[in-house]
């Protein structure tokens, strides 16, 4: 099928568009800068996301699917009225315009990356003592601007998708994975090669991730499957401890691992004295997802094994700092 892909040049995009490529799909990549690298796996058009709806026909004419990756991601814990007003812009406001021309354009299926985050910042504990594992029917609670303005997407997308007699799949990520990784990731990978004790030994908590190639796999499954309706899914491949991951980290670097001990409480405290609260407590919490409903309905398995991949990440980061 033509796959337009926005968002194509980033971290996620990339990769979607070599898989679907490779696949024998045509692929219209929409990007916001020039990306020679992708004018191999097919079409490039170049859009400011803030464009007016008839901008963007030349990306979509022709198009069957579109995969809306573009947007603003979670970075800081910045929640003033400037940073919200830009997130809704961008995630509501964009995708909105993005849905009345794929209608106009006569595209049939549109997938939407949205984000665990919808959930809000942390996993709960049932009844019985347990970690309550985000499913695709649990009930949203966002907790900042990001997560908040993805839900609000979603809505946009659930009512338009069904006034256009479109099909929509939205997917919840939680922290994505893979060679080239920014953010949190990409610090935590610098200060392990740099051999800086890290004070994570006492954190004992639980992380869901999902690795790059296994969520496009997703993406592919979910674009190649019919049925019309709007589905939405959690997925993740690895579920592991604060410090387990940066063992598997260290290992990848082929690196000694440097955990010390120091009071949760104490973490949490720094924190909020030095205006990092909600970056400490993504170290210390735990949030995990559920994956049965897209293993039944797609058939999804992950083929990527953690081990080997934060082998070749810590390879290519290796590489990158020499």
């Amino acid at each position: 099928m033509r796959v337009a892909v926005t968002g194509a040049n980033g971290f996620i995009g990339r990769d979607l568009c070599q898989r679907l490529a490779r696949d024998g799909h045509q692929i219209t990549a929409v990007v916001r800068r020039e990306a020679d690298a992708l004018a191999r796996f097919g079409k490039v058009v170049r859009i400011d996301l803030t464009a007016e709806r008839d901008a963007w026909a030349p990306a979509l004419r022709g198009a069957q699917a579109v995969v809306h990756l573009a947007g603003r991601a979670h970075q800081g814990d910045a929640s003033d009225a400037e940073t919200r007003a830009d997130f809704w812009q961008v995630n509501v406001g964009n995708t909105r315009t993005l849905l009345e021309c794929a209608a106009a354009s006569g595209v049939e299926h549109l997938l939407f990356m949205s984000s665990v985050k919808v959930f809000g910042e942390r996993s709960a504990l049932d009844s019985d003592g347990r970690l309550e594992r985000f499913t695709n029917s649990a009930v949203p609670r966002p907790q900042g601007p990001y997560g908040e303005s993805k839900l609000d997407a979603e809505r946009v997308l659930e009512a338009g998708c069904r006034r256009h007699g479109m099909q929509l799949t939205i997917l919840r990520p939680p922290l994505v994975y893979g060679p080239g990784a920014t953010g949190n990731l990409h610090s935590l990978l610098k200060a392990i090669q740099r051999g800086i004790p890290l004070p994570f030994a006492s954190i004992d908590n639980r992380r869901s991730l999902v690795h790059r190639a296994n969520l496009n796999d997703a993406i592919v499954r979910a674009l190649c499957s019919r049925g019309g309706r709007s589905r939405i899914y959690t997925l993740a491949d690895l579920e592991t401890s604060t410090p387990a991951l940066i063992r598997l980290m260290a290992a990848g670097l082929s690196c000694r691992t440097r955990l010390w001990h120091f009071p949760v409480a104490g973490l949490s405290l720094l924190g909020h004295l030095i205006g990092r609260a909600a970056a400490i407590s993504r170290l210390t919490e735990s949030l995990v997802v559920d994956s049965q409903a897209i293993t039944h309905d797609l058939d999804w398995r992950p083929a990527v094994d953690p081990v080997a991949a934060w082998a070749e990440i810590g390879h290519q980061f290796k590489a990158e700092m020499a």
